[in-house]
């Protein structure tokens, strides 16, 4: 009876004295060698390629024109595809739609570098409809041959697979969508032991954002090629690194350092921001691009060209502005020559295309870019230019090396110009010039109170929310005008308003409308036509709960246009038991005759009043009578003034003092009392720039006193340069809240004692200085959730724990992470989580007597196997014949026929099967090959 296949490749590889089945195995492995061969030669082929497309014809009509880009050995001409077969990514899917594409005239086998053909298949297609996503795809039998990080070497019959994602989303075609181009070819060399650079310069005509990841190079739809091996881990390049940026699309090998052929692929993905539901917005993926391209790393003496570093750029559309960029290049070795080219956006655009001159080639050599920006080149997302300085490879075909120079230029659109603002009533009118560009769909308008100290640097676009401003009103493309009175609410007195306006472009062609810079600002105030509190304090902290007093004070209104708002005038004082005002009660009202009247009545003295357990806010509504109209009409109300709010939050030996104010002028400083408490009188503490100050070394458990005054003043020079107002007084008590810091842990398995060893320590003992216990929390073999194992007590100098636990006879596999607890009850942040691995052990014997004797009389496994989940095992004759078979982690086979019970003659015999041991977070499955001896 033969062995069974796959026993016997293993036995082949594993069991040297078997001389006739392993001459037996080489023979057919060189006729399977033999056989393969000439199609080897015929059909090595694809280096790399991507899919593309453009939406063409009415929007409706979900036409695109595809083009698919291979990148082919020029030596492999018999394998060359006039015609490819390209699928579109819809109907079922042994019936997948999809179309012969012919290679097009003049655009196939375009030599493009060493024994490199470009081949372009380009066709039209009209899709289903809107609703989903097409992966347009082409599957090619074979790759080239020798690719290493592929099939181990043997990637020639691997077939190749590219594809590309398009959606298409709506009925009304807003969402269509060109892909991106990617400007560089994918077929690029690299220099043993010197770092490589690379990068796709994708280009998206739509303005679109795109990123870029690593993927699995694909043989299908859904199927990643046999034995990947990202480049720096293949055998031979350890130590080396790999990676890609995911923003900019910079791919960086640094220092490959085994020769040959690499493929790897990556996806540039398409985003672009959507309105959903509610208004908000966000960030849609709408299509994607897989590229796989080619890296061949190549032995030489040579060294690459290098670029001289260039800036990035900014430049505001809108004056015929010119951008210049000077690009110098050399190369260190003297006799090498240099070609120097520039690829990205500004040369795809339909008008006003960059240019790029350079001689020929040179050493070094300088090229010039230039490019005169218009309105039509503004856009959210910078153009990407890379420059490419390429040797000649001393003269070697093969070894040519590259620099590149990536440059990112952003296009803003200009501002709005000619602002201007004017105080009318309780509210202030702003007017405006268009901007030098057209292409605006609205602008936006952003204030914030007294003027600012930020001024847009040279490529900021927008105001950021770190100036001060907030975003009051969003205008129409045709508004140049707008009356700020906060939505109808009215402005506040005594305040100066500060505006900027910034144009929100979309131009033609674009789907993601981008901000321009921001204009000049302009700032006003209103006109003090209202009565304006200018204090509200307290005088007196209640003891009960009506003992309190608060003093009151304001100003009558200066700048009142009495032909417009005549007498008599009513003046209405209110009341909120709150810091916002939230609940006002009128709690007085008095009439004058005439603003002369309200000249003296400007005190309010409100007793009594509950201030020791909440602030109060007041605010005057100023009205007049009409005599036209025979109705009473409000002027207008001064914005809100609270009394200061102290806070004391408890800390660790300190308390923490907080000053809560809301008033309509800007408060500079905060000055803080403390009460001594050995003579009951108030003392100067601390002067701060704002409220916040903390109050250090007391004693835990003891009160402590505190009032607060404030320090400050309206931004109208006209009204009381210094306001002063007291707050209530509050008392409080410190106490430890300050959690200790985290533990730093270690964690070690004692395989032969089943128990792990934890040893922690802290980064500085000062931090955990009262700890007086830790809890131990582990996460059984790393999945799931993490469970309390047991509380140690101790203090900061307890620094080790053993685990061992019954359950951990079974596995000591899992992750740990402890907790450190204070005198106090606080908890430290966890500790780095630390996990251990089980260190499995299951060895089989090469021989057993199974002759009565009760001495190894059957075939168990070497004492101290552990950590095994299970096993699967069979035992053949000489014959390839089946004898015994288990699933028992001890086997205890007695050498007897399992079929029959009949004692086995004395010989060897042969063990295939496999073990599973358990690890940490998965199960490791091992085989187990051998030969047993029975001897009777």
């Amino acid at each position: 009876m033969p062995y069974p296949a796959n026993l016997y490749c293993t036995l082949c590889i594993n069991t040297h004295s078997l001389a006739s089945p392993l001459t037996h195995c080489i023979s057919h492995l060189w006729l399977i060698i033999g056989l393969l061969a000439p199609f080897t030669l015929k059909a090595t082929h694809n280096r790399a390629g991507e899919i593309t497309f453009t939406r063409v014809g009415p929007a409706l009509n979900y036409e695109y024109e595809i083009t698919c880009t291979t990148y082919t050995d020029s030596r492999s001409v018999s394998a060359h595809r006039n015609e490819i077969e390209l699928f579109f990514g819809y109907g079922p899917p042994d019936n997948e739609a999809s179309e012969t594409v012919p290679c097009m005239v003049g655009e196939c086998q375009v030599l493009v570098a060493s024994y490199t053909w470009r081949n372009i298949y380009r066709t039209r297609h009209k899709f289903p409809g809107p609703g989903t996503c097409y992966t347009i795809n082409f599957t090619d039998p074979n790759r080239v041959s020798s690719v290493i990080n592929i099939n181990d070497s043997f990637s020639v019959n691997i077939p190749f697979y590219i594809e590309t994602q398009l959606c298409i989303y709506d009925d009304l075609g807003i969402t269509s969508n060109n892909s991106p181009s990617l400007l560089e070819m994918p077929i690029s060399y690299a220099c043993q032991n010197r770092r490589y650079e690379h990068n796709p310069n994708a280009y998206d005509p739509d303005g679109d954002s795109v990123s870029y990841s690593l993927v699995v190079p694909k043989m299908g739809k859904n199927r990643s090629v046999t034995n990947y091996t990202s480049p720096e881990k293949v055998p031979g390049n350890e130590g080396s690194s790999f990676s890609l940026d995911p923003a900019t699309g910079e791919l960086v090998w640094e220092n490959p350092m085994r020769p040959g052929l690499y493929n790897i692929a990556f996806k540039v993905t398409e985003w672009r921001r959507v309105i959903g539901a509610g208004g908000t917005s966000f960030m849609r993926q709408i299509g994607y691009v897989v590229r796989d391209m080619q890296i061949i790393v190549v032995k030489c003496d040579n060294r690459p060209p290098v670029i001289s570093p260039i800036a990035e750029v900014c430049a505001i559309a809108g004056d015929n502005t010119l951008i210049t960029i000077k690009v110098e290049a050399i190369d260190p070795d003297p006799k090498s020559t240099i070609y120097l080219k520039a690829s990205g956006g500004p040369f795809e655009l339909n008008s006003n295309r960059a240019t790029f001159n350079a001689p020929f080639s040179g050493n070094p050599i300088n090229g010039e870019f230039k490019w005169r920006i218009d309105c039509e080149h503004i856009r959210k997302q910078p153009y990407s230019v890379v420059f490419n300085a390429t040797d000649n490879g001393n003269g070697i075909n093969g070894n040519e090396l590259t620099d590149l120079e990536q440059v990112n230029i952003t296009i803003l659109g200009p501002a709005p110009r000619n602002l201007q603002t004017e105080a009318i009533g309780n509210g202030i009118e702003l007017k405006w010039d268009p901007p030098l560009c057209g292409g605006t769909i609205n602008y936006f308008i952003y204030r914030k109170t007294n003027e600012s100290n930020w001024s847009p640097d040279s490529c900021e676009a927008g105001v950021p929310g770190t100036a001060g401003y907030k975003l009051v009103y969003i205008a129409r493309a045709d508004e140049t005008e707008y009356y700020d009175n906060r939505n109808g609410n009215g402005l506040f007195h005594g305040v100066s308003y500060c505006y900027r306006i910034t144009a929100i472009y979309k131009p033609a062609g674009q789907f993601e409308q981008s901000e321009g810079v921001a204009s000049e600002e302009s700032c006003t105030e209103l006109n003090r036509d209202v009565p304006m509190i200018t204090k509200a304090s307290v005088t007196t902290t209640s003891v009960d709960d009506l003992s309190g007093l608060v003093e009151v004070n304001w100003m009558r209104p200066t700048e009142l246009d009495t032909l417009q708002y005549a007498p008599p005038y009513r003046f209405v004082f209110k009341e909120s038991p709150d810091l916002d005002g939230k609940s006002f009660t009128t709690i007085d009202t008095k009439n004058y005759g005439s603003l002369r009247e309200m000249k003296g009545d400007t005190v309010y003295l409100l007793s009594p009043r509950e201030t020791r357990k909440q602030p109060h806010s007041y605010q005057i509504d100023f009205y007049h009578f009409n005599q036209a109209s025979q109705e009473e009409e409000l002027i207008g109300s001064a914005k809100s003034a609270s009394t200061p709010w102290l806070r004391a939050v408890p800390a660790y030996q300190a308390l923490e003092l907080l000053v809560d104010v809301d008033a309509p002028w800007k408060n500079d400083s905060f000055i803080f009392f403390k009460k001594n408490r050995n003579t009951g009188n108030w003392e100067y503490l601390a002067t701060a720039l704002t409220n916040v100050y903390i109050d250090n070394n007391l004693i835990n458990g003891v009160e402590y006193c505190y009032y607060a005054e404030t320090y400050g003043s309206y931004r109208d020079s006209a009204i009381s340069p210094l306001l002063v107002n007291k707050s209530q007084e509050r008392c409080a008590i410190p106490r430890d809240t300050i959690p200790p810091c985290a533990p730093e842990l270690e964690a070690s398995p004692n395989c032969d004692l089943f128990e792990n060893n934890l040893t922690w320590s802290f980064p500085d003992l000062t931090c955990a200085i009262d700890v007086v216990k830790y809890y131990i929390f582990f996460q059984d073999r790393g999945i799931g959730i993490y469970s309390l194992i047991d509380s140690v007590h101790g203090g900061p100098s307890l620094n080790s724990m053993i685990d061992n636990r019954p359950v951990l006879t079974k596995s000591l596999a899992g992750c740990y992470r402890i907790v450190a607890i204070d005198s106090f009850g606080n908890w430290s942040d966890s500790s780095n989580v630390v996990c251990v691995d089980n260190c499995p052990r299951y060895e089989l014997p090469n021989i057993f007597s199974p002759n009565g004797d009760s001495f190894n009389e059957k075939l168990l496994p070497m004492e101290g196997f552990r950590f095994v989940e299970r096993v699967e095992l069979r035992v053949y004759n000489r014959w390839g014949q089946q004898v015994f078979e288990t699933t028992d982690v001890l086997i205890n086979w007695d050498g007897t026929y399992q079929k029959n019970g009949k004692p086995l003659n004395t010989g060897v015999y042969f063990v295939v099967g496999e073990v599973e041991y358990i690890r940490l977070r998965q199960n490791e499955t091992v085989k187990v090959t051998g030969s047993i001896h029975i001897i009777r």
